[in-house]
């Protein structure tokens, strides 16, 4: 009996070491997991908005003079945002600097451009302004203008009163037309 056992033993060890082979060689021909092959897209979505409008602030001509002279500006300063995608949280970075004759001579460190609050307005459906709120900080020369954080509207108008809006120009400045470089900058900060 102990031979008929052994033998059994035998046959069935010898039929589960044929069937391993066999069994490894048809698992690496199919994934395990057929989910692990299913294609991945990944799109990455840029927002639709930028600035549509920007009028600049003018300060004109003026005659040179011994004393300080603070002037205002001849316009409003305009900034117009179209936000498409209705992201709401937005701000407009702002600097004015650098007033410079065409031989690179830059108008002394004493002018300086201020620019009093401000309004911010969304256009209806009916294309017309709604009041939304008014910037009060004062900005010397450069710093942030305004923060939206309302999705309402997907067209938006900062403005600026041109009386609201001076500059300092320094005692006894060298003759010549000084041209500014004005920077603005949108910046969406999307509400997830």
């Amino acid at each position: 009996m102990n031979k008929k056992i052994y033998f059994y033993r035998m046959l069935l060890s010898f039929a589960l070491l044929m069937s391993l082979p066999i069994t490894f060689t048809h698992a690496k021909d199919f994934p395990v997991n057929q989910s692990d092959n299913t294609a991945v897209k990944i799109r990455i979505n840029e927002p639709v908005i930028g600035i549509e409008v920007l009028q600049s602030p003018d300060f004109g001509t003026h005659t040179v003079n011994k004393n300080e002279q603070l002037i205002s500006s001849e316009k409003d300063l305009v900034i117009q945002v179209l936000d498409d995608d209705q992201l709401g949280n937005w701000k407009l970075n702002y600097d004015l600097s650098y007033f410079k004759l065409s031989n690179d001579t830059v108008l002394t460190k004493e002018s300086t451009v201020t620019i009093q609050k401000g309004k911010l307005y969304g256009y209806d459906a009916n294309g017309k302004l709604v009041y939304i709120k008014e910037q009060t900080s004062p900005l010397e020369g450069k710093g942030t203008l305004v923060e939206n954080q309302s999705n309402d509207y997907t067209k938006y108008q900062y403005r600026v009163k041109k009386e609201a809006i001076e500059m300092l120009i320094p005692a006894n400045p060298k003759v010549g037309d000084y041209v500014a470089i004005q920077t603005v900058i949108l910046e969406a900060t999307p509400n997830y």
